[in-house]
């Protein structure tokens, strides 16, 4: 794969030094990962990347979610933190991120049950001491909206849930606290989104997935002292979401072709 180039080019000593990259989320991360993971490893070239990727659409972080009939382990019990090396190689950089954290609600997880969950992800990776970015629930969800659009995206994308919307809307506003006030040294909150949603409020619109995906990847290289050299584009977005397709029927679904080691 032909490197881009990053505009602050790394030292021999940071050239040597690998990235590690834990990303975990749902559904948007889903259909971003391939844009977003090609475009790191191209602006950190030379240095080596890896990614440990928990993610799919309706994933769960502490309830087993999923998919019409695809079903994904939680992101607290998945095998991803044991497959971790530990310890890391020498001067190992990982920095992680906690996206899509909205879907236990609507599984009838109890709020303080899923910011346990966060908790105790957040500790294991301060642990391996990552820098670690998250992102908020949709503030839309935070207030109640019309009825006939809540159970209609019920309906839609959780077919078997009960939980109302008064429910919902109190466990959006514990958790976006929780993670509002989460924020320290090697916590990082990455705001200005909600304008980049679509229809439903939910997924990233098509037309402004490139723009919240350039925008998580200049955090990241920011915070490992490089500068993007350019964003991620449309046509970049339009791969990965084929290449989401692609995993979802071919490997999740079908199960005729396997993801690859960085999936779990």
């Amino acid at each position: 794969m032909e490197a881009e180039g990053v505009t602050d080019i790394p030292s021999p000593e940071n050239a040597d030094s690998p990235v590690y990259f834990v990303l975990l989320g749902a559904s948007n991360l889903a259909r971003g990962y391939y844009a977003l993971a090609r475009h790191l490893k191209n602006q950190l070239s030379p240095r080596r990347v890896r990614f440990w990727n928990a993610l799919g659409p309706g994933r769960g972080y502490c309830a087993r979610g999923g998919f019409l009939h695809v079903s994904y382990s939680s992101i607290e019990t998945c095998n991803l933190w044991s497959a971790l090396p530990a310890p890391l190689p020498e001067n190992t950089r990982i920095l992680a991120l906690l996206t899509d954290v909205g879907n236990d609600i609507m599984y009838g997880v109890h709020p303080d049950q899923i910011t346990e969950a966060l908790k105790d992800i957040i500790r294991r990776l301060q642990h391996l001491n990552a820098e670690i970015f998250f992102t908020k629930i949709p503030t839309y969800f935070e207030k109640p909206i019309p009825t006939w659009i809540f159970y209609s995206l019920r309906l839609l994308f959780f077919p078997r849930s009960r939980v109302t919307m008064m429910e919902a809307v109190y466990a959006t506003r514990k958790i976006n606290h929780f993670l509002e006030n989460a924020v320290g040294d090697s916590l990082h909150l990455i705001t200005g989104l909600d304008s980049c949603y679509g229809w439903d409020r939910i997924h990233y619109s098509v037309f402004k997935a490139e723009d919240v995906w350039s925008r998580v990847a200049k955090e990241f290289l920011k915070e490992l002292g490089c500068s993007p050299s350019a964003p991620i584009r449309f046509r970049d977005m339009m791969n990965s979401y084929f290449a989401n397709i692609r995993d979802l029927w071919g490997a999740d679904m079908l199960q005729r072709r396997k993801k690859g080691k960085a999936f779990f």
